[in-house]
């Protein structure tokens, strides 16, 4: 799973109907900027770029000859390999639940930085139900329980959905309409009080919370599909597959800043908010986290 990062500095900007005046900032020098968000099922994957001036034209450079290491915390380490725009992977290491990594980037022409973070465990999930229908506040839903068992520690969550659905497409080979199986996100709804950011976006639906509420207990969140995937409306799912991940809390914290960047978009007079970096010396994101995914047979 990955995610675009956006580090932005907020600035007022005054209009008036005969020009527009650029306020003075001061200049800082570039910093790198990270995005590493790593998980137990795939290879190491870090992307390496560079902050830039707020007036500076054109899009944030990417760095493709940076150093770039991930050590654990017995001494183990990985050198990741630059694959272009800015892209470094491993060979055929992977994260591993549990473990701290330390990430370690340098480079001649900017400050080196560093970021830590461990790879929580897998969530332990109990039991998933699936009722057929069901009516909220006079709207028909599908509705999925899951039910999954906290430690005593402090955990944090992030559950996505996904869905197939046979799909006609031409093929121009053939000349002929062809069946395709077809995956997309699926926008969903929750009840759940333990819901405390919910992005309903289309092309990204999810949700994140904590334990606060349930700390050491089992606990059953809801999640509610809208009756219209599968009355016609919209192509029939055939198969629901369900994402639910354990976050670091530097995640959790990174994922909850960005939302309230993305809510407080659109007005002149927004509050600026910062979206939250683990990176020291740098900008951007290293955290973890582990998922498991549920499936159900719709048909």
């Amino acid at each position: 799973m990955k995610k675009t990062l956006f580090f932005v500095l907020s600035i007022c900007v005054v209009l008036s109907c005969e020009k527009e005046v650029n306020i003075p900032i001061e200049y800082t020098e570039p910093k790198l900027v990270v995005n590493g968000l790593f998980n137990n099922d795939s290879l190491w994957e870090i992307e390496i770029s560079a902050s830039q001036y707020i007036y500076t034209n054109g899009l944030p450079p990417l760095v493709n000859d940076a150093q770039v290491i991930v050590r654990d915390a017995i001494g183990n380490s990985v050198l990741l390999s630059n694959q272009g725009d800015g892209i470094y992977t491993s060979s055929t290491e992977k994260p591993e639940t549990g473990k701290v990594y330390t990430l370690e980037v340098s480079h001649n022409n900017y400050v080196n930085i560093s970021a830590s973070n461990e790879l929580p465990n897998l969530v332990s999930i109990q039991q998933i139900d699936w009722q057929q229908q069901t009516i909220v506040n006079g709207e028909l839903y599908r509705k999925i329980n899951i039910t999954l068992q906290d430690s005593p520690q402090d955990d944090y969550y992030m559950v996505r959905i996904a869905a197939t659905f046979w799909e006609e497409q031409w093929d121009t080979i053939t000349g002929q309409w062809d069946s395709v199986l077809v995956q997309f996100p699926l926008s969903f709804m929750t009840q759940s009080t333990a819901a405390e950011n919910v992005s309903l976006k289309e092309e990204t639906p999810f949700i994140t919370f904590t334990d606060n509420l349930f700390n050491g207990s089992q606990y059953t969140i809801d999640l509610l599909l809208g009756e219209y995937f599968f009355s016609g409306e919209k192509e029939s799912i055939e198969t629901i597959y369900i994402s639910t991940s354990s976050i670091s809390q530097e995640y959790y914290w990174y994922q909850t800043s960005y939302q309230n960047y993305l809510n407080s978009q659109g007005g002149l007079f927004s509050q600026p908010v910062q979206v939250y970096t683990n990176i020291e010396n740098g900008l951007g994101v290293f955290a973890g986290y582990s998922t498991r995914i549920d499936s159900i047979v719709v048909q």
